[in-house]
């Protein structure tokens, strides 16, 4: 499930396609993976700490509140959702 989403939601931010969908599956998913994988080893990547898939958690949130943007699928089809 988890590659599927990966793969399926990373192609879906990256052309517009259901935007705030994807983004908000992938803010998710990195908040449980930061919880639950990477907070005892601290804070720095390079221990295998949580600061890189927060990063992308944060930057998955913010697309997920801001949407895809004039250039996207969704705003090419006028649906968003």
């Amino acid at each position: 499930m988890i590659a599927l989403l990966e793969f399926f939601g990373a192609i879906g931010v990256a052309v517009g396609f259901l935007t705030r969908f994807w983004a908000a599956a992938i803010a998710i998913e990195m908040a449980v993976i930061v919880f639950a994988v990477h907070l005892p080893r601290g804070y720095f990547w390079n221990q295998g700490g949580i600061e890189y898939p927060l990063l992308w958690g944060i930057l998955m949130f913010a697309i997920a509140l801001r949407g895809g943007g004039r250039l996207s699928l969704d705003q090419a089809i006028g649906r968003e959702l």
